[in-house]
């Protein structure tokens, strides 16, 4: 075993990646990216990316309240039945004081159907010192795929992390050709090898 497949082998087992075989486990329907609707809320678009590690990130404008600043929001999911139930989570905190204001817990239920998918949120608001902030608000959801996660080779590995799942298919030269430096300019001048005394 050469030092660089050693070293790799190293990598991804520290990283948390997982084998895989042909036909084991395919990735969820609602694995993927997705324009989300939400006619109830302050702002009706949003952005979900479902991730096969049963993760979850919701994005959308800051543009709701111009008092405070909310973050996206991440959370977990999981199959439950031919749906997907989940929960998500956002702080937001003051403009001007940068202070916690609030968290909002954000529980959904989703069918998948192709690249189409509908549901219910409910969104529960607590204040900074964690006490319910006004009354739940119930939502619909209606999804419409816009990217999805590339299905693995073969045979390989699968990871829990994007930026590792997005080279799983690579091959061993090929990542190592991507992970290794290269200086611009060369630094040292000419190689060792090539040099006369």
């Amino acid at each position: 075993m050469t030092r660089t497949s050693a070293l790799l082998a190293l990598i991804m087992v520290a990283s948390g990646c997982a084998n895989f075989s042909p036909g084991e486990r395919s990735a969820p329907p609602i694995v993927g990216v997705w324009l989300v609707r939400a006619p109830e809320a302050p702002f009706p678009l949003h952005m979900f990316a479902f991730h096969s590690d049963g993760t979850v990130e919701q994005s959308n404008p800051d543009a709701g309240d111009p008092r405070t600043s909310d973050s996206n929001l991440m959370g977990v999911w999981r199959a439950d039945g031919p749906g997907v139930r989940g929960k998500l989570v956002e702080v937001a905190a003051d403009r001007a004081t940068h202070q916690l204001v609030s968290r909002t817990e954000i529980s959904f239920s989703l069918r998948v159907t192709g690249d189409a998918f509908s549901g219910t949120a409910e969104a529960r608001s607590y204040d900074a010192a964690g006490r319910p902030s006004g009354a739940p608000v119930q939502a619909t959801l209606a999804g419409a795929r816009r990217g999805s996660v590339a299905k693995p080779q073969a045979s390989g590995r699968m990871c829990g992390k994007r930026m590792t799942s997005r080279i799983e298919g690579e091959s061993v030269k090929n990542i190592t050709r991507r992970s290794m430096p290269t200086p611009r300019p060369a630094v040292g001048g000419m190689p060792y090898s090539s040099a006369r005394t």
